[in-house]
């Protein structure tokens, strides 16, 4: 093994171990990824040349020069990606064309190599050490000259204008040292590999593969002292503003942009390129935003001169940035200060597109104002009901516009209002709230053709503003109102007044206020329309029942008459059986004058208490027969309960038929008697049982077939309110009556 082929081992172990140790620190980084495969590159170009340099024959040492080539055309394309991956032109290197055009003269190099001939004419062994014979005169040696040497600087160059534009310290070492390192290596390979072999001067072999280390120590270095290619907060900060979604702009520290991210680029149109080297005052439109945003950057300064720990050294500031189109957008900032060994470095400018959070801001307004109004639209439809419900039960005027007044305010939230009802040509006050003795006074009493509200008042329209200082400016100001609601109270077509309410403040006026306020109109006018026609039917009614109780007591004073000329035709005659007769026709005439009597009395035209009603009747007849010599003992049980006209009339007259009827017959020659009389309410209507411990009918009575007036009277009585007669047997005499309450509907 020659000297040559030792050291390309040696570098072969170099190149291989940095390669793994770089992949080792961030085997997902592209920058990591990248450099290992350059050190693989140029590991497999020095492991070809150990071997080539020690070759036994010429075709084992062309077999190593072909495999060689994989590592010795492909490195420049490869270095130039590595280039562009650590300067950043991320827009270049993620584009798989781009990476894939940059390696096709590469890939055509090393084919040429294998298929031949391409550079070398020919392999020279001298002092056991082989050489390679250049054709430089070839179009293949101007195109690989041109790929070699252009790659190189192309890749020099990105390293350079990198270290020119950062504003980080460190960044600046590492191209400084890593250009400077290249450039001189690609001198020293240029003049072993290609103007000595051009110059046939073989004093030294093709080394390239050796003098690489330079670039590779060079980057070795870099790793080790300045952190290249490891997660530090600089390169992770970097990788954060590439990556993140808010626009970021670097300042140096003049502030001048030094770098946008890829979304600031998106999202604006403009590119890297021009808004490099700018002023942040040429970018920023808007010269209030343009001047507090230099305050912001002077105090940041200020603070970290005077290493301040009190303040944080971010400021927040609200921005709009221009886009390439001419509109703006607006931003949220915060502007941050970079330091590096505690030197300033420069500013970061980190910015969030608030459009959509604008947009949903005003959405969430929207809907919350939406659900404001639903709510409220609820309110004001709850209390619409509770209004309607509530005038239903109103049976006075000055409640009902009392209640709508109160409802009005509290739906608007307003502080003062009135009722007016139209008399004649003028419109009164009719009820008020809140009203001082100016507004009372200027508000009491005025024409229906007063401005605004005649056309209130004529075409029936709602009528609100909420600006009443422009209507009437003095009284505004006076009575401290700004807005103004009303609406007409209507029945139908007819305008009975009008509802007029004050607000303090200006109202939002919507549509559903107009319409809620429409509807207590229409609904107070009907209800004041209602509540006056009820009142003159009340009228009506009260001069009817008084009317009716004076029928009734005119009736029960002739009927009293009739019974008086009775009983004075009982003096006229000295037949005992006529003045019985005549004093049964008067009991009959006094059963019905009762009925007539307790109407008047107890001040109803339908319903006679039947109880009361019995009991005077049974106590009348029974005083008409008793006598010293005899007691009748009376047993009444009557439920509490009423009967209309048409029902105890009629069974008024079959009591007094059956009860005259035991009076007389039952108790002959007997010192006591008993008379039961009971009335009650069964399942299928009523039942009223009369009966005495007297004598008892005789056996032949047939009550089918009666021929006594009597008997005859209680049958058809019976049959007139839809009841039977049963005659129980008993000891004495036992009637039970069944019958049902009538209702007569056509009474002419």
């Amino acid at each position: 093994m020659n000297l040559y082929s030792f050291l390309s081992l040696i570098v072969f172990i170099i190149y291989v171990i940095i390669g793994f140790y770089a992949l080792k620190l961030d085997k997902k980084s592209p920058l990591n990824q990248a450099f290992f495969i350059v050190s693989m590159a140029m590991a497999l170009w020095s492991l070809a040349f150990t071997f080539f340099f020690m070759a036994p024959d010429k075709e084992s040492a062309w077999f190593f020069y072909k495999l060689s080539s994989w590592g010795r055309s492909t490195h420049p394309a490869l270095l130039l990606i590595f280039s562009l991956i650590l300067t950043r032109r991320y827009r270049i290197w993620k584009n798989k064309f781009i990476i894939f055009l940059l390696l096709v003269p590469a890939l055509i190099f090393v084919w040429q190599t294998y298929t031949g001939p391409f550079i070398t004419g020919d392999l020279i062994l001298l002092n056991g050490v082989w050489y390679e014979d250049l054709l430089n005169n070839s179009p293949w040696w101007t195109a690989y000259s041109f790929y070699f040497v252009g790659y190189n600087l192309v890749s020099l160059f990105l390293v350079w204008e990198w270290g020119q534009s950062t504003a980080i310290d460190r960044e600046k070492k590492q191209s400084h040292f890593i250009f400077y390192s290249a450039l001189l290596v690609l001198f020293l390979a240029l003049f072993t590999n290609a103007i000595l072999p051009s110059l046939a001067i073989y004093s030294v072999p093709a080394v390239g593969n050796i003098l690489g280390m330079g670039v590779i120590i060079a980057i070795w270095y870099s790793i080790t002292h300045y952190q290249l290619m490891q997660i530090d907060p600089s390169m992770a900060g970097e990788i954060i503003m590439d990556k993140i979604t808010d626009m970021v702009i670097l300042l140096d520290p003049e502030g001048n942009i030094s770098r946008v991210n890829p979304r600031l680029e998106m999202l604006l149109g403009f590119s890297q390129s021009s808004l490099r080297g700018r002023h942040y005052s040429t970018f920023i439109p808007n010269q209030v935003e343009k001047k507090v945003l230099g305050n912001k950057i002077d105090f940041l300064k200020l603070q970290h001169e005077k290493r301040s720990r009190d303040y944080p050294l971010n400021q927040k500031i609200e921005l709009h940035y221009p886009t390439r189109k001419g509109d703006t957008i607006p931003v949220e900032a915060l502007i941050s200060l970079i330091t590096s060994e505690d030197e300033i470095a420069g500013f970061a400018l980190v910015a969030q597109d608030q459009r959509q959070t604008i947009k949903l801001k005003q959405e969430i307004q929207e809907k919350l104002k939406a659900q404001e109004n639903v709510k409220r639209h609820l309110k004001a439809l709850q209390s619409l009901n509770e209004l309607i419900v509530s005038m239903n039960q109103i049976i006075t005027p000055q409640e009902l516009l009392a209640k709508t007044l109160d409802s009005s305010l509290d739906l608007l939230e307003f502080q003062k209002g009135g009722v007016y009802l139209i008399e004649g040509d003028d419109l009164k006050l009719k009820i008020h709230k809140n009203f001082d003795d100016d507004m009372l006074k200027a508000n009491s009493n005025f024409k229906v053709d007063k401005k605004p509200f005649a056309s209130l008042l004529t075409e029936g329209s709602c009528f609100i503003s909420n600006c009443y200082p422009e209507i009437n400016p003095e009284k505004a100001r006076r009575w401290k109102v700004n807005s103004l609601a009303a609406v007409p109270l209507k029945s139908k077509e007819e305008i009975l007044g009008m509802l007029v309410v004050f607000g303090e403040d200006k109202h939002p006026f919507l549509e559903m206020d107009k319409n809620i306020l429409e509807s207590i109109g229409r609904e107070t006018g009907a209800s004041l329309s209602r509540i006056k026609a009820e009142e003159e039917i009340i009228s009506a009614l009260k001069d009817k029942e008084v009317l009716l109780t004076e029928i009734h007591h005119r009736v029960k004073n002739n009927m009293q008459i009739i019974s008086s000329l009775l009983n004075l035709q009982t003096i006229f005659t000295s037949d005992e059986n006529i003045r019985q007769v005549i004093r049964e026709s008067q009991g009959r005439v006094r059963s019905m004058a009762l009925v007539h009597e307790h109407i008047y009395h107890k001040h109803t035209l339908s319903q006679v208490d039947l109880a009361s009603y019995m009991e005077g009747l049974l106590t009348e007849l029974i005083r008409g027969y008793q006598s010293p010599k005899r007691e009748i003992v009376l047993d009444l049980d009557v439920e509490d309960m009423e009967l209309n006209l048409d029902t105890i009339i009629p069974l008024g007259l079959i009591l007094n038929e059956l009860v005259t009827n035991s009076l007389k017959y039952a108790f002959q020659d007997r010192l006591r008697g008993l008379l039961s009389v009971k009335i009650k309410k069964t399942d299928e209507g009523y039942c009223m049982e009369v009966k005495d411990d007297g004598v008892g009918l005789p056996p032949e009575i047939d009550i089918e077939n009666t021929t006594t007036l009597g008997l005859m009277l209680v049958q058809n009585l019976t049959q007139q309110i839809e009841g039977v007669v049963q005659l129980v047997p008993h000891e004495g005499a036992y009637f039970k009556i069944l019958f049902q309450e009538i209702y007569y509907k056509d009474r002419f």
